[in-house]
């Protein structure tokens, strides 16, 4: 469970593109898979991943609002993810 008392969703192989429903994950095999918290609204965030774009992956946190936003792992890097985990600030 997550900070908001709701279950991390785990996708996997092909489901980690066709149920998360996030544009621009591609899955190529078995192995691949997506872990998602849907944030404190407990609803899907629209999202799109843009691997061009290391940058755009984080969220700012600048109100109660801003914990709406889901928190999303691909195989094992974070794809959605506030920018104060970012390390090096």
């Amino acid at each position: 469970m997550d900070q908001w008392r709701t279950p991390f969703y785990v996708y996997c192989g092909a489901d980690a593109v066709l149920g998360a429903g996030i544009d621009g994950v591609t899955a190529t095999g078995v192995d691949d898979f997506l872990i998602m918290s849907y944030g404190r609204d407990r609803a899907q965030t629209p999202f799109t991943f843009d691997p061009m774009v290391p940058g755009s992956v984080y969220f700012s946190l600048s109100s109660l609002e801003d914990f709406n936003q889901d928190l999303i792992i691909w195989n094992g890097s974070w794809i959605h993810v506030p920018k104060t985990a970012q390390i090096g600030n």
